[in-house]
């Protein structure tokens, strides 16, 4: 059996990735790996085996066909000069036709032989016949292999490249202090052959990508042209989370047990099949000229057999036989016992490879808090400090490569869990894939700044003033108060607040007398204004609304009038924030109100024909509400579900949204964190200031992009984080 193995792990490991690309011919680009699975059953040797597996089919029948009895068919003519009797001096002259026909039946060692030779056809066959699969099988996870070290040595190009950017700048000035004698020229020469070093790995990388691609054009059967840089598309399995090994159903197992079937027949049968012998049943006809027609029946009966065999007291060719079967039952075990292990070794590989990326990912951010440090000193501080930052800047070089190759390992342990999971092919695994972090995370992680120099010195200089580095990974907010994005006059200065914090999604609520104002054309233009500019920021715009009493009947026609006026509108989605705790005397009704709620959601996704989210408290997706949301809700009734988990300590908000993205895999999930100031401060963040939240929030995102149904953190609510310091 495959251990569970989580999904944490891949996630975990993409988080520790960088940049995107792929290709299959020039005109249309290199293809993703899901694309390319389906060709993996294309290539040249699977179809050579196709091929083969029809021969060996044929041979098969027509050793059937030879067995049983067999027609017979012979014809003679003959000229005779003879005496007409015994002792006559006078002879007769006279022409003879015979013609003779029947069936010939195969007895004991004959019939014997003929089973054999279809047992022989058979096991030929059998090779032959899960020969495509077991190839199929092999092709893809070698082409899922192949792509990821394409993917990940394309990568380490881009690294290199980025940490060579610098070897110009850093060169001259080394020199410069070199020549100040205060560089010692083996200090100089240490920084020189970290320089060297990345140029070997580029050449090590470009070597591997072409014995990748290789791999991929023999899988698929197609020559495909070595992918430029950015046209690899980020590569993703199949979610293998939990696989279990099918090793009956694999076809090498397959072949083995099929052929030890036919070894076991072959034990009954052969059985002293040098004794040969046949019935033969036939007619004749015959005609004399000169003379008249005659004709005859016979029965015969033949059987031979070496003197030695008979003589023997043991059947060599029985005890040969039993001998070829204790092979085949052996080989069977060996090959059990090889695939159950091998399959045991990828799961332990797979979970070796996402422990070191854990490791290397914890070193990264220490390494990566290191040069931000020597960055800063070197920035403000004379003397060595220009060889501690460029010391450090390749030790994050060196463990970022290390990261990758982790990364490799796991994908090609994860290519391999899945063939051993499901050998029956690709049409048997699951259709959900692993996912990605998002670009921004990747590369904050491996993309740095200050591998150049230039940027470097930009980071140095924000860092000197006090402008944050690094803004907390929060891409979406709550706006309960959309006056200043409405006002024309104000509207450009709130879009770039929220993009100067990355914003990519707010969350807009409206007031009852603004959603009247958009019945008249001014307000309609104004809102479509609002609409477009905010698209234009890279800001995406969902309709909030948030009203606990239309959850009743009653009331629910008020919310789905309001979707349907605002339908003109080219807003990304509904969100609901419909609170049922906020009514009272909620909690002894909390089955009922969810009910109410899931009735609601259905309603609005009807009215609405957008997308629809909600934000709920995260107690309503556990226990026995939890397995009513299961029930009852499916992905096509939310695109993302938003969990209200206001609490200032990571662990308790990391442990209670994993148990949700664990319990609930088919869904999408935002994590939404509170720096609300009327909340107290073991639930909002507004007293810790913005660096303590961004710390929180790096540092919780990290953990739950373990997590394929993660899908980032969302901030209530704009009025009070737009003044956090």
């Amino acid at each position: 059996m495959l251990k569970k193995l989580s999904l944490q792990c891949l996630l975990a490991s993409a988080a520790a990735l960088f940049f995107f690309a792929f290709y299959p011919c020039a005109a249309m680009g290199f293809p993703a790996l899901e694309e390319l699975e389906g060709r993996a059953g294309d290539g040249p040797e699977v179809l050579a085996a196709i091929s083969a597996m029809r021969r060996d089919s044929l041979a098969e029948e027509l050793e059937r066909q030879r067995e049983g009895a067999r027609y017979f068919f012979n014809a003679s003519y003959g000229y005779n000069d003879e005496p007409q009797f015994v002792g006559s001096t006078s002879n007769i002259s006279y022409e003879k036709i015979t013609v003779g026909a029947g069936v010939s039946f195969p007895l004991f060692g004959t019939w014997d032989k003929l089973r054999i030779n279809r047992l022989n056809a058979e096991l030929a066959a059998i090779d032959s016949r899960y020969r495509p699969q077991m190839l199929a099988l092999h092709n893809l996870a070698a082409l899922r292999k192949a792509y990821a070290v394409l993917w990940t040595e394309s990568q380490k190009i881009r690294l290199a490249s980025l940490f060579l950017s610098s070897r110009c700048d850093v060169t001259r000035r080394l020199e410069e202090r070199r020549d100040a004698a205060l560089l010692l020229k083996a200090d100089k020469l240490e920084f020189d052959s970290a320089y060297e070093m990345a140029r070997r790995d580029i050449a090590v990388a470009n070597l591997r990508k072409v014995q990748a691609l290789q791999v991929i054009r023999l899988s698929t059967g197609v020559m495909w042209p070595m992918p430029e840089d950015g046209e690899l598309a980020f590569p993703t399995l199949p979610v293998f989370d939990g696989a279990a090994a099918d090793i009956e159903a694999n076809p090498a197992f397959l072949a083995r047990r099929e052929a030890l079937e036919r070894y076991a027949k072959l034990v009954d049968v052969t059985k002293r099949i040098d004794l040969e012998s046949s019935l033969v049943v036939g007619v004749t006809g015959s005609k004399e000229e000169p003379g008249d027609y005659g004709s005859g029946v016979y029965l015969g009966f033949n059987i031979s057999e070496p003197l030695k065999a008979a003589a023997s007291a043991e059947d060599k060719a029985n005890l040969a036989a039993r001998a070829d079967y204790e092979r085949a039952e052996r080989e069977e075990l060996f090959t059990r016992m090889t695939l159950d292990g091998e399959a045991e070794e990828a799961v332990s590989y797979a979970a070796y490879a996402s422990a070191n990326i854990e490791a290397q990912l914890s070193r990264l951010r220490a390494i990566s808090e290191n040069v931000r440090e020597k960055l800063l000193r070197h920035a403000a501080i004379a003397g060595d400090t220009l060889e501690q930052l460029q010391a450090s800047r390749y030790q994050y070089y060196r463990v970022a490569m290390d990261v990758l190759d982790s990364y490799q390992l796991f994908m090609e342990s994860g290519a391999d869990i899945l063939s051993y999971a499901y050998p029956r092919g690709r049409n048997t695994e699951p259709a959900a894939r692993t996912d990605t972090a998002s670009l921004r995370a990747l590369e904050r992680m491996l993309s740095p700044l200050w591998f150049s120099e230039r940027s470097a010195a930009a980071v140095a200089v924000e860092g000197k003033r006090g402008v944050a580095v690094e803004a907390p990974p929060a891409g979406s907010v709550y706006i309960w108060e959309a006056s200043p994005f409405l006002n024309p006059t104000t509207r450009g200065g709130a879009l770039k607040r929220l993009s100067g914090r990355g914003i990519a999604r707010m969350l807009l609520s409206f007031t009852a007398k603004e959603l009247n104002g958009f019945r008249s054309e001014e307000g309609r233009r104004n809102l479509k204004a609002l609409l477009s500019e905010a698209s234009s920021a890279g800001i995406s715009t969902e309709l909030l609304l948030g009203e606990p009493t239309w959850l009743f009947p009653e009331n629910r026609k008020s919310l789905t009038a309001i979707i349907g006026s605002m339908s003109d509108f080219r807003f990304a989605g509904i969100h609901l924030d419909i609170e049922p705790d906020s009514l009272p005397g909620a909690e002894g009704m909390r089955h009922e109100l969810l009910g109410l709620l899931i009735d609601t959601i259905k309603e609005s996704r009807s009215a609405s024909g957008r997308p629809l989210s909600l934000s709920v408290h995260p107690r309503y997706l556990e226990g026995e509400l939890g397995a009513l949301v299961a029930k009852r809700l499916s992905p096509d009734d939310v695109s993302y579900i938003a969990p209200m988990i206001y609490s200032t300590n990571r662990e308790r908000v990391v442990s209670r949204m994993s148990e949700i993205l664990a319990s609930f895999p088919r869904f999408d999930f935002v994590l939404a964190q509170s720096v609300e100031r009327v909340l107290p401060r073991s639930e909002s963040y507004a007293a810790a200031g913005m660096a303590a939240f961004g710390a929180s929030m790096r540092e919780i995102d990290e953990r739950l992009s373990r997590y394929r149904n993660y899908k980032g953190i969302v901030v209530q609510d704009w009025k009070d984080y737009e003044v956090m310091r």
